[in-house]
């Protein structure tokens, strides 16, 4: 797992939506709120979370992040899980799934950072 003030390593993903998303266009432009999602039954609140996220894009707008929900697998990151790392790729969150418990937590991340 990834460990606060760690990088964020640039990546490619396909998202949820069917979007591919390249981190190389996100990092030094916007916070990132990474939703990692599985197959497992553990990743099921998460999943209704990020769709919670999802409707809330005005949010993600004033606060300069963007969200990017996957269920592709990024090394060492939580799966299911959550990092939030700020524009310049510092890690300031890593959470696995039973630690989310709803979508404002996850955006009072973003509004600290």
């Amino acid at each position: 797992m990834f460990e606060p003030r760690a990088r964020m390593p640039h990546f490619v993903v396909t998202a949820v939506d069917g979007r591919v998303i390249d981190y190389r266009t996100i990092w030094q432009n916007a916070n990132l709120l990474l939703v990692c999602l599985d197959e497992s039954e553990a990743s099921q609140p998460l999943e209704i979370i990020a769709a919670e996220l999802a409707g809330r894009a005005g949010e993600f707008a004033t606060l300069q992040a963007r969200l990017v929900v996957t269920r592709d697998a990024i090394p060492t990151a939580p799966r299911p899980g959550v990092v939030i790392a700020d524009r310049w790729s510092e890690i300031h969150a890593t959470l696995d799934s039973a630690a989310v418990t709803d979508a404002n937590d996850l955006l009072e991340w973003l509004r600290f950072i």
